[in-house]
């Protein structure tokens, strides 16, 4: 990995005395998120990439999964229920059906 980029990854985290990165209330910065996301694009296992940065591979799979939806390679679960019509309520099975 290029260091001019883990130089920029310091930059945009803030460490706590612990030494692990923090973030504000409103999360990582889109920026950051999409350096992520070319890392993962580009082969690099979404745990690899998570630990290198010091945190948690959770929201990397939420982004990675989010970018897949905005790119049309994946469908959106709550889209769906919305564009069946009527008040997009589930349907319920019998409780003997398997």
């Amino acid at each position: 990995m290029p260091r001019d980029f883990w130089s920029w990854v310091a930059g945009m985290l803030v460490t706590s005395a612990s030494g692990r990165a923090v973030v504000g209330k409103r999360g990582y910065p889109q920026e950051f998120r999409r350096k992520v996301l070319d890392l993962i694009e580009a082969g690099r296992p979404v745990v690899d990439v998570a630990r290198d940065l010091d945190i948690s591979a959770q929201p990397i799979y939420v982004w990675r999964r989010q970018n897949r939806i905005d790119k049309g390679l994946e469908l959106n679960p709550i889209a769906l229920r919305t564009r069946r019509g009527g008040s997009g309520r589930r349907v319920q099975r019998s409780p003997n059906v398997f």
